[in-house]
């Protein structure tokens, strides 16, 4: 007899009471939620276009942002560029298509700024995703999604991370929130997903806010908007 056909046959008492004593499903592990956010990326198959919008200088440069199974590629013009992402299980790849050249991005690259934004190509290469032993701090809320809350240190000095604070939507897997920290400990960068929108079956990102902090001063010297259309 199936669980559903079950409950069925039980007096509205004796269900409430099954159920108030039914065991909690448990949250999965720190590095399960870290696979969980691999897979909700790459599990999308579609191109969107799209604007980074820098709120400071009021500067728009349009984009075509496309996932194709584990690929997601950022597509530029004025001069063209491709920035792409290839995820899998052992690592990822960033590689930059510009001037007629296809290759890796250098780590020593991963602090410059992107077309005058504040996403820097260590943003794009989501590499803390890969990160070990990440570890699970709490849950909480995010635009009203329970969302799980991680610590990812960074284990090399590359890039202007040393550790990432992430929070995933418990329910699609997708980074709702994320804020970087440097090696003396100050937040130095923020971005978080404003709005959503359905395209076909799926939710995808309708628009990010990315701010950039003084780790002196602890005030805003930078946003910018990554916004996307059907």
């Amino acid at each position: 007899m199936t669980r559903r056909h079950f409950f069925t046959l039980l007096p509205a008492a004796t269900l409430a009471s099954a159920l108030a004593t039914a065991a909690p499903v448990p949250d999965p592990s720190a590095e399960e939620i870290q696979q969980l956010v691999k897979i909700s990326y790459i599990r999308q198959n579609m191109s969107l276009k799209g604007q980074l919008r820098n709120d400071e200088t009021g500067a728009e440069t349009p984009m075509v942002l496309a996932m194709l199974e584990k690929t997601i590629s950022f597509r530029f013009e004025n001069p063209p560029q491709t920035i792409s992402l290839d995820l899998n299980d052992q690592g990822f790849i960033l590689r930059e298509i510009s001037k007629g050249k296809n290759s890796p991005v250098p780590k020593s690259k991963y602090t410059e700024t992107i077309r005058g934004t504040d996403i820097t190509y260590e943003d794009l290469s989501m590499r803390f995703l890969y990160w070990p032993r990440p570890v699970m701090l709490d849950k909480e809320t995010v635009k009203h999604h329970t969302c799980w809350k991680l610590r990812l240190d960074n284990p090399d000095t590359s890039g202007d991370y040393a550790v990432a604070l992430i929070w995933v939507n418990s329910g699609s897997g997708a980074i709702m929130r994320m804020e970087g920290y440097d090696r003396q400990g100050k937040l130095i960068k923020r971005y978080e997903v404003i709005s959503g929108m359905k395209v076909g079956d799926a939710w995808m990102l309708k628009q990010m806010r990315i701010e950039t902090f003084n780790p002196t001063t602890k005030k805003r010297v930078g946003r910018t908007y990554l916004e996307l259309e059907k």
